[in-house]
């Protein structure tokens, strides 16, 4: 959630203008970048690294505002300065490195990421053992020791990847279309794109660096299991499509079929969620 905050304070910056909301990105992102690094989480980095470059970039390919990106660039700057400056005192008694816990975690990234390879072959073993309806909400650690192995002794509940924890929770019946809406965000945004840059716009590009970037990081971690993270990814989703309306590229009727289809969802995986309600895989060891 950081660096979606992070991201979309950037983007309040680069529109630039007389609009009170872009001075909040000036306090927003270096307050969120600084949590993102003291969180010591290598993949919120990297994807936090790799948003404001994207950001930048679509500011310095503008004829005519090419400010944008230069404004980018310094809050990216001011942002590290202030994580810097918040590692010593007077927040802390001592000062040290302000990728200290990250470097103190630096032994850990190659057995991580061997446990994530391990992770995901369990989910696959499990999508493939219910291709259908998977093995059920919050039941990865069970299912593994029916539809698959554990060749060490580390357990979790979660996947370690949002996709492949969708095709074992809920098999193709939530695969295809969780799957689905994803393509359609990214595809739709991207053919947005360039008539957005062009217009020198800003909200439906930034939200699709947002959308992105926390796809990117769903794919190494259980971002979904959170309500809130999952919210958020549902509203940059939103927010990188286009617009909707006469001018818009969808449309109203067909927006309205599909913000149908995603209510029904919605209400679809509350009453599967509640309790076990459909019971779909109500004996699992069955």
């Amino acid at each position: 959630m950081l660096t979606a905050g992070a991201l979309a304070g950037a983007v309040l910056v680069a529109r630039g203008g007389t609009d009170p909301l872009r001075l909040l990105g000036w306090f927003l992102t270096p307050l969120c970048v600084e949590g993102t690094v003291f969180s010591t989480s290598r993949g919120s980095m990297l994807g936090l690294a790799l948003g404001l470059v994207l950001l930048a970039a679509m500011g310095f390919a503008r004829r005519g505002h090419r400010l944008a990106g230069l404004r980018v660039v310094l809050l990216t700057a001011l942002s590290w300065a202030t994580t810097v400056f918040m590692a010593g005192p007077p927040v802390f008694t001592e000062r040290a490195s302000a990728i200290a816990g990250t470097s103190a975690r630096s032994g850990t990234f190659v057995s991580n990421g061997t446990q994530r390879f391990e992770d995901w072959r369990r989910a696959w073993d499990i999508f493939c053992h219910w291709p259908v309806s998977g093995a059920g909400f919050n039941s990865y650690d069970a299912a593994t020791t029916i539809a698959s192995e554990r060749r060490d002794g580390v357990t979790t509940a979660f996947a370690h990847n949002g996709f492949l924890q969708v095709m074992a929770d809920g098999g193709l019946l939530l695969t295809v279309p969780v799957f689905t809406a994803v393509a359609v965000i990214l595809l739709l945004g991207l053919r947005r794109l360039p008539s957005s840059l062009r217009a020198g716009e800003w909200t439906q590009p930034g939200a699709l660096v947002i959308f992105f970037v926390l796809m990117l990081h769903s794919g190494m971690d259980f971002d979904w299991a959170y309500p809130s993270i999952l919210a958020l990814t549902a509203v940059a989703g939103a927010a990188a499509l286009p617009p909707v309306g006469p001018d818009g590229d969808v449309p109203r009727r067909r927006a309205l079929l599909l913000g149908g289809a995603a209510v029904a969802l919605l209400v679809l995986a509350a009453v599967a969620g509640w309790d076990g309600g459909l019971g779909i895989n109500a004996d699992i060891a069955g």
